[in-house]
């Protein structure tokens, strides 16, 4: 997760490596009814996800053959179907910003800017087939309706940082805007005096009940 302070500064949360399965965001964060809200420690406000995703590639030779390795590399790069069709459509603060850390060096951002859009992903069709071009659909429909942009990029998106165009396609080069530099965010623990143990990879998720430390508060997430 990404978290903000009061004094405008991000701080990310710290990811544990857990059990190779789908991770449920709102089995930590899940306030319940009849707030219906996600959970924000005391001083803090939800900025958005951040996910990572294992090192599959083997895996998924053997699942689409007919992938080529720089399509794996991408596919690995770009956010899951899961995500896509559950953590995009919320309307929290989380769901205003997403970071997906590749294996093979990338990092990218989705920012909505306007609530809703996102149904938009649903309406194309979240899947995923034997044929790549279902991964370049729904590459082309977030550049479309929002903000996609590669913060550290690898040959596959293009080598250069950047906003990701519509009618992208693999290996292209982008554009580097001002963006693409990021904000400011805090190191792990510098200055924030709150940690919060949360992990989420496609396929590979955090084991449940690890703890958020607030800075005046603690909370024991369980199962």
């Amino acid at each position: 997760m990404i978290l903000q302070r009061d004094d405008g500064k991000f701080v990310p949360t710290l990811p544990i490596e857990g059990r190779r399965t789908l991770f449920n965001f709102d089995e930590f964060l899940w306030m319940g009814l009849p707030s219906r809200k996600l959970f924000e420690p005391e001083g803090f406000i939800g900025a958005g996800y951040y996910v990572s995703n294992a090192a599959d590639h083997a895996l998924l030779h053997e699942q689409y053959p007919k992938w080529s390795t720089e399509q794996i590399k991408l596919y690995l790069g770009f956010f899951s179907e899961a995500h896509l069709a559950l953590q995009m459509q919320g309307k929290g603060p989380y769901a205003q910003r997403h970071y997906l850390s590749g294996p093979d060096g990338s990092l990218i951002k989705y920012e909505s800017v306007q609530p809703g859009s996102e149904r938009k992903l649903i309406d194309v069709g979240i899947t995923r087939g034997s044929e790549f071009g279902a991964t370049f659909t729904m590459i082309d429909t977030l550049a479309r309706i929002g903000k996609l942009v590669v913060l550290v990029a690898n040959p596959q998106w293009g080598g250069t940082r950047g906003r990701v165009p519509a009618k992208w396609t693999l290996g292209m080069p982008l554009l580097e805007h001002r963006g693409a530099r990021g904000s400011a965010v805090l190191r792990s623990g510098e200055e924030s005096g709150e940690r919060c143990h949360l992990g989420s990879w496609r396929g590979c998720s955090s084991a449940k009940g690890h703890q958020l430390y607030g800075v005046r508060s603690q909370v024991r997430v369980k199962r």
